[in-house]
């Protein structure tokens, strides 16, 4: 690994532990947050919302035990976690847009940092899923 990818691979690491740890501080209003998007049950919103964090925390533990010392499984499923919520991520954006729906806080960083779901944010979650993408590619 060059030190470009492992700088990128610790920079993601920590991107999806900021990510985590945000939801993971309030889960009930990021679940309330999910449910503005109009894409989930509202009896399931709970469960979305500790299985998103969940992945993000798996994803940053993973990642970060892989820069630390690069055990090929640890970083495999930290890279597939990353990649499967950037994939969410940008589904559910794009899919909100499409059906003209308002959202405020777009949920990235839980109920921390909102930004409303506009063109800027689809771009941002492109970004990530090329970003987890290319490092999912590198623990092939």
């Amino acid at each position: 690994m060059t030190g470009f990818e492992y700088a990128a691979l610790i920079a993601l690491s920590l991107v999806m532990g900021a990510q985590g740890i945000g939801k993971l501080l309030d889960i009930k209003l990021y679940a309330a947050a999910l449910g503005r998007f109009r894409a989930f049950s509202p009896k399931h919103l709970n469960g979305v919302a500790i299985a998103w964090t969940s992945t993000e925390l798996v994803a940053c533990i993973c990642l970060g035990l892989s820069a630390i010392n690069m055990n090929p499984l640890v970083f495999k499923i930290g890279a597939v976690a990353a990649f499967l919520d950037a994939l969410s991520y940008a589904i559910l954006t794009v899919g909100t847009k499409l059906r003209g729906i308002e959202v405020m806080n777009c949920t990235c960083f839980g109920i921390y940092l909102p930004q409303r779901l506009s063109a800027w944010v689809i771009i941002q979650d492109f970004s990530m899923l090329t970003w987890t993408a290319w490092i999912f590619s590198k623990a092939l």
